[in-house]
């Protein structure tokens, strides 16, 4: 789980005109929201009173399980990104041969939490969605051997590939299928990519620094991310 930080427990918030609401927990100590549309609908993940950390669905002032079942079949699940629309990615927990990894869900009301399975390895992970429930994320590849960005297009799984290193994880997606996220050079070293088409473009770094990581794009094509300005020591 990654709910419970040593300062104590957190407990996921709405800001709005002025006021932070607490939106509480699913029965247990802690939750964290980790996104929210344009209807204010919330998402994250929340303890249970058995200590089970669920992807959770805020709106209205009720606090609910994201799905029915509210995993893919393991214990727990999280929520990362919501649509206008509300249909929902993130990751859950799942069994196979007595073994628990992760496998990223595509979840919408009316079809609940499906699994996107993986690009040939154990494990995947959703981080956004757009208007269209296209999901992108990460998903190990065949043997485990690398981790590669994807994007899922109802059910259909595409890897991203790298920038010539053997990682690479997509974090945001436009209605436009703009994608971003960041992947590993030659090198080994990460750069902030954006993809379009299935054509990764390195989008460099700052003045000083060798490496950089977007994190989020917006229906214009604008981006933002995080880059370092120094090498270190």
């Amino acid at each position: 789980g990654n709910i419970t930080f040593s300062g104590g427990t957190t407990h996921g918030f709405l800001y709005s005109g002025g006021t932070m609401t607490d939106l509480g927990t699913l029965g247990g100590t802690s939750s964290v929201a980790t996104a929210i549309n344009a209807g204010g609908q919330v998402v994250g993940q929340a303890q249970t009173s058995s200590g089970a950390e669920l992807a959770f669905f805020y709106s209205g002032g009720s606090m609910t399980e994201l799905a029915n079942p509210d995993t893919l079949g393991g214990a727990d699940s999280d929520a990362e990104d919501i649509n206008a629309s509300g249909s929902v990615t993130g990751f859950s927990s799942v069994l196979s041969d007595n073994q628990t990894f992760e496998h990223g869900f595509g979840y919408t009301a009316a079809q609940g939490m499906g699994d996107l399975g993986t690009l040939g390895g154990n494990s995947s992970y959703g981080y956004a969605i757009n208007g269209a429930n296209d999901v992108v994320g990460a998903s190990t590849t065949s043997g485990d051997t690398a981790l590669h960005a994807f994007l899922d297009v109802q059910g259909t799984m595409t890897d991203l590939g790298t920038l010539g290193g053997t990682t690479s994880v997509a974090l945001g997606i436009n209605d436009n299928q703009g994608i971003v996220g960041y992947a590993s050079v030659s090198s080994g070293v990460y750069h902030a990519f954006y993809d379009s088409g299935g054509n990764m473009l390195d989008l460099g770094t700052l003045a000083g620094g060798s490496a950089s990581w977007a994190t989020a794009i917006n229906n214009g094509g604008t981006v933002v991310g995080y880059a370092t300005t120094s090498t270190g020591a």
